[in-house]
């Protein structure tokens, strides 16, 4: 079931690399902020990190220690990730037929930053792993994947999307800039919980 399920969300990764968005904009009377986007609303302390249970880095479970660079990397493929899944599994609780367009629109505008991370990520598995750093890459993002669709069972359905709902909506409307920003934030609060290159 696992190895299925972790086939199948890396099937969606694929497809949503190479997919052009084709859904609307969501409904904007369901936001929690309607004088800001919400892209704005979040990035002025709207709730960054969902409450779905600990953190923990996946990119030192390889060993070694880790940049700035590479937390940020790793920060945002948790974000995309969550979104995934989040797109997957929230369009009724967020009443958004159209929400996993809204996560490939997303995929598409930042693909050259994806790409990049990809690059990155496996560069350092290959580095403290056995294995061609694209499929270490691949099998760490299923991984998470996997993990993360976890906690929609471990949380139910509807408690993983009130969670994921404001960042979800948020990081779908942010600029490059703005992601930047989130992710600054996203290093700051995480740093402390990965093994940090002096």
């Amino acid at each position: 079931m696992k190895a299925a399920l972790g086939l199948a969300i890396a099937a969606l990764l694929l497809v949503a690399c190479q997919s052009s968005p084709t859904g609307g904009a969501a409904d904007s009377a369901a936001r929690s902020d309607l004088t800001l986007t919400p892209a704005a609303a979040f990035l002025r302390g709207g709730s960054l990190f969902s409450q779905t249970g600990a953190f923990e880095p996946w990119i030192t479970r390889a060993g070694g220690c880790v940049t700035d660079t590479e937390i940020s990397a790793e920060q945002f493929i948790y974000a995309h990730t969550a979104m995934m899944v989040t797109g997957l599994t929230c369009h009724r609780a967020f009443n958004e037929p159209s929400l996993f367009n809204m996560y490939q629109a997303f995929t598409v505008t930042h693909q050259d930053r994806i790409r990049e991370i990809q690059f990155l990520i496996g560069g350092y598995l290959g580095r403290h792993q056995y294995g061609n750093r694209d499929r270490l890459f691949d099998t760490y993002r299923t991984q998470m994947a996997n993990e993360e669709a976890q906690l929609v069972t471990n949380l139910t359905a509807t408690g993983y999307c009130r969670a994921q709902r404001d960042r979800f909506y948020a990081l779908t409307e942010m600029s490059v800039e703005e992601l930047e920003s989130y992710l600054d934030v996203a290093v700051e609060h995480h740093r402390n919980s990965y093994q940090v290159c002096s």
